[in-house]
């Protein structure tokens, strides 16, 4: 984990440097962005219960020079579990469930070379409401709900693809980071960490005739 950070941090000032210097192609100044992912937690006890997270989010970016952005998205992730699963000969069903909402507000910077292939570094804060259901007793099938709220950084790294002049872009990216906190519900709490790798596609569509020049 801390190698892909020291990586993105490298990419981000590097990539700061080349844009400050680099010839400054047109860029549209807003997007509308889509973005789908499939998110494998960090926490080991997540992993067992639950597996991976798909997701996705909708949101919107605003150019802030020729090669970086700014992004504000909402997302929603949604997954069942078996919490009993490190419980021998026992087989309750996927009776756990979590859900992810998060808020992301980040900024991305581009390299500048010509040509519709760029590749992106980014690094935002993301503030995340989760909610889970679980068992209350060892192997009652009592349910109770709890939800909560976590804080913390993402970090990404990949290509994007500019068509038709960068009035459509697709994307891959891989990110790592994520929110972490504590749910809690009645007498019950206990910490959440969200923390995951993440592999995401995109596709963002400028739209008006707002350009950088």
């Amino acid at each position: 984990m801390s190698q892909f950070l020291l990586a993105s941090l490298l990419a981000l000032h590097l990539c700061g440097l080349a844009a400050a210097a680099g010839p400054l192609p047109l860029q549209r100044a807003t997007r509308l962005e889509a973005r789908g992912q499939v998110t494998a937690f960090f926490d080991d006890d997540l992993d067992a219960t639950y597996g991976l997270l798909p997701g996705g989010e909708l949101g919107a970016s605003w150019a802030l020079g020729h090669f970086s952005r700014v992004l504000v998205s909402l997302g929603y992730g949604a997954t069942t579990g078996d919490p009993y699963h490190d419980v021998p000969d026992f087989d309750a069903g996927e009776v756990a469930r979590l859900r992810v909402v998060p808020l992301t507000v980040g900024l991305r910077l581009a390299s500048p070379n010509e040509g519709p292939v760029h590749l992106v570094c980014g690094a935002a804060v993301q503030a995340a409401w989760f909610a889970e259901r679980l068992p209350i007793g060892e192997t009652d099938g009592s349910l109770q709900d709890l939800d909560g709220r976590g804080l913390g950084l993402l970090f990404t790294l990949g290509p994007e693809w500019w068509l038709q002049g960068g009035r459509q872009v697709l994307s891959l990216d891989l990110a790592l980071g994520g929110p972490s906190g504590e749910v809690h519900g009645g007498t019950h709490r206990h910490d959440v960490d969200l923390r995951s790798f993440q592999l995401r596609l995109g596709y963002a569509l400028a739209v008006g005739s707002g350009e950088v020049h």
